[in-house]
């Protein structure tokens, strides 16, 4: 017996038996989909999550699982138009996962790293610290408490959420506060106004809980504030950049040197460039100074060494003065080089305009 080809198949050839069973299966799933990818997107755009901390973050990759195999499995759909309005309708669910994992493999990428590390540790430390429930029994008012190192201020952060008894899988996040002087046994942090509002102790205020409010999706917004942070770590470090350009613009030493950095300090109202030259003296590191300085548009000003007994070493310091002229104004610069007389760990310079940094040269500045 000859077997039909496959591509001579067509849906007048399948059972209405198997037809039926399949596109029946199909509506499922993708009900199941959109349902989902709905309940994804409402939770990210208003003021609900799900109950606790481990859900929320647990179940947007689960629902983009679904999503995916669901695109999968749409292969086996015999009917062309379910197969394609269900591929749409599986998009919420992949876009939303897709976007929550965007966001979590960025903020691992540097700078971030470590902020997003000490943020999964807090989280693993949360602790409920007060649940109170309102007049009339339909809500609890719990209280959570995240400590924090010393990159942060005050003792740790807190979280205020709302839960309903009757709807035990959702909670409503209703307030924060990145730095709090509450701690793991604070128990009155918070108590009820009416069955709408409550009093918070720390700020000596009280919050209105309201109806369900709308939020920005942090998938969107957290990439948005990144890219704003980006921007503003570039453009200071263009300005930056443009501050130190008179010590960058220099006559630097030819050898090897290290910990190159250079930087403004509104302080001293001053920029200065600091490095390290290993394996010489600060004798032969002045030595080619006076005769680099002593080129034009360089004019050597004075030149002091001193020497001072630290712990039994005999330590050098040089100050060096020395004069750009420019076609209309001369700048005047100041070169501090520290280090061992032997020569011992190299030397430490520091470069400076229109101030010296350390005393080693401010106690010349004022000499002609």
């Amino acid at each position: 017996m000859t077997r039909p080809s496959r591509k001579g198949l067509n849906m007048d050839n399948v059972p209405p038996s198997h037809k039926q069973w399949s596109l029946s299966k199909w509506r499922i799933v993708t009900i199941v989909n959109l349902a989902l990818g709905v309940t994804l997107w409402f939770l990210y755009s208003t003021d609900f999550s799900l109950a606790g901390t481990i859900p929320d973050l647990v179940f947007p990759p689960l629902v983009g699982l679904v999503g995916l195999g669901s695109l999968i499995v749409a292969k086996n759909v015999p009917d062309r138009t379910h197969k394609i309005i269900g591929r749409l309708l599986c998009l919420p669910s992949i876009i939303g996962a897709g976007l929550a994992l965007f966001v979590a493999l960025l903020l691992m990428v540097p700078p971030f790293t470590l902020g997003t590390l000490f943020t999964l540790s807090e989280i693993a430390d949360e602790t409920c610290i007060q649940a109170t429930v309102s007049p009339n029994g339909t809500q609890v008012a719990e209280v959570y408490f995240r400590g924090v190192g010393a990159y942060s201020g005050g003792n740790g952060r807190i979280f205020i959420r709302i839960k309903y008894p009757a709807f035990p899988l959702v909670e409503r996040d209703i307030f924060y506060l990145s730095s709090s002087d509450a701690d793991e046994t604070t128990t009155d942090y918070l108590k009820w106004g009416s069955n709408d509002s409550l009093y918070i102790s720390e700020i000596q205020q009280e919050i209105v809980i309201g109806k369900i409010q709308a939020e920005t999706p942090e998938v969107v917004d957290v990439p948005i504030n990144l890219i704003h942070y980006l921007i503003a770590v570039d453009q200071k470090a263009s300005a930056e950049r443009e501050l130190t350009l008179p010590v960058r613009d220099v006559p630097t030493y030819t050898g090897r040197i290290t910990d190159d950095q250079s930087q403004y300090s509104e302080g001293l109202q001053t920029v200065f460039r600091s490095f390290n030259i290993p394996d010489h003296s600060p004798d032969e590191i002045a030595a080619w100074y006076r005769q680099t300085l002593s080129t034009p548009p360089w004019s050597m000003r004075q030149i002091n060494r001193y020497s001072i007994q630290e712990s039994g070493v005999n330590q050098v310091r040089y100050c060096i003065q020395a004069q750009r002229d420019d076609e209309q104004t001369a700048h005047v610069y100041f070169w501090e080089l520290m280090g061992q007389d032997d020569g011992v760990n190299g030397v430490h310079v520091n470069i400076g305009t229109p101030q010296p940094i350390t005393d080693t040269c401010q106690r010349d500045r004022k000499q002609p």
